[in-house]
């Protein structure tokens, strides 16, 4: 008898420590960030989760964080969170102040290659996933391994768990008669399975029509900030441009053709066919820091001739352009003359097409491409230097008939 209980408590000195996956069983904790103007991450919030949620939860609680929310408005928090006993969903709002500096805590914590940087983008443990189809995909096959290898915690973002620790209860989660979950225990939802889980807090319910001129700025203010400028510098290329045609700051005589044209436009011809590719195959487009290039391509503004694509419009323009510089430079007489004058005409048309545009991405769509301007800095550039050439056999054709 002595021996066993030797032995009984030689075992329970020795036994090894719970792992963090036994202690939280089978649940998957997982970060998601969104942009609220971003169809796909519409797709994912409000079409694809809920499916998931309700195939693998049993119960769901929502929490949020937000310094000075009032959570019985119809704002959407910064960050909220979705409490389920099989799947926990952290979602960030990257254009708020907490959601960006999260996403790139991420982006810098995990090495993310540069053309990864789109949303929607979802951390689970030490992988991620972006996009409308890979998330929706994988997210089903990791919460069934979960269930035979032990739940994931949540990702190692610096600074995640701050946000965690500070969640709260919407008020129509909290039952009368139970107690609010404390702020820190993420990771036990109080409805029984019994109960209709809670609905979620009202995402991106928000139609873009009905917000205002500031609110849309605000929704991408660093891009949308720069496509303003370029609005601005745009239009006053064109105030340039007419002043020129008619005689102001024009020199006496005839004008070369710059050979900066050519370079300019097969820039230009990159990035409108760039721009065509993604509207062609649907495949996410590489943003960069600036801009959500994503949520302009997927909108309907996308699409605004003949069902063509912006980005096919703008490798026609382009290739245009190219061909007029070439007959311009090589064909003889009155035919390199017309050339001349059509070079600029397509870019003069090219320019307030993209006016247009630039016009949309700040101030109706709320959201701006940084490929759609480098493509609409690159043909006021072409306009600007096609004019006086263009002037120029312009008058000589004036003078000759």
């Amino acid at each position: 008898m002595k021996r066993l209980l030797i032995l009984l408590l030689i075992g329970i000195v020795f036994l090894p420590p719970a792992l963090p996956a036994a202690a939280l069983g089978t649940t998957v904790q997982a970060v998601l960030f969104y942009s609220p103007t971003c169809p796909h991450c519409y797709q994912v919030i409000t079409v694809n989760m809920p499916q998931i949620s309700q195939q693998f939860n049993t119960s769901v609680i929502w929490s949020y964080y937000g310094e000075n929310y009032d959570p019985t408005s119809e704002e959407t928090p910064p960050l909220f969170a979705m409490q389920g006993d099989a799947l926990q969903v952290l979602y960030v709002d990257t254009a708020t102040e907490p959601g960006n500096e999260l996403f790139s805590a991420a982006i810098e914590r995990f090495s993310v290659p540069q053309s990864d940087w789109v949303v929607p983008f979802m951390v689970i443990g030490e992988n991620y996933y972006t996009g409308a189809v890979d998330i929706p995909e994988q997210l089903p096959l990791i919460l069934d391994a979960a269930k035979q290898q032990g739940g994931i915690a949540w990702p190692d973002i610096p600074g995640l768990d701050v946000y965690l620790a500070q969640l709260q209860l919407f008020p129509d989660q909290v039952t009368s008669g139970d107690e609010p979950a404390p702020t820190q225990d993420v990771a036990s939802p109080t409805p029984s399975p019994s109960e209709e889980p809670p609905a979620p807090p009202a995402i991106l319910d928000r139609d873009p029509a009905n917000l205002s001129i500031g609110e849309r700025i605000m929704l991408d203010p660093a891009g949308n900030t720069l496509s303003i400028v370029a609005l601005i510098g745009m239009l006053l290329s064109l105030i340039a441009v007419g002043l020129r045609w008619n005689g102001r700051f024009s020199p006496v005589g005839s004008e070369p053709l710059s050979n900066w044209i050519p370079v300019l436009t097969l820039v230009g011809l990159g990035a409108a066919g760039y721009l065509a590719y993604i509207a062609a195959t649907g495949s996410e487009a590489t943003c960069g820091p600036v801009g959500d290039c994503n949520t302009v391509a997927q909108s309907e503004y996308s699409t605004l001739l003949f069902g063509i694509s912006n980005g096919a419009l703008g490798v026609a323009g382009y290739a245009l352009i190219l061909i007029g510089w070439v007959a311009a430079r090589f064909a003889p007489g009155k035919l390199a003359s017309l050339a001349r004058i059509g070079l600029f005409a397509a870019a003069l048309g090219g320019t307030l097409f993209s006016v247009y545009l630039t016009f949309l991405e700040p101030f109706v769509i709320g959201a701006s491409c940084a490929w759609c301007l480098t493509s609409a800095v690159l043909i006021t550039a072409l306009m600007l230097l096609s004019v006086g050439p263009a002037r120029s056999a312009y008058l000589e054709q004036r003078q000759g008939d």
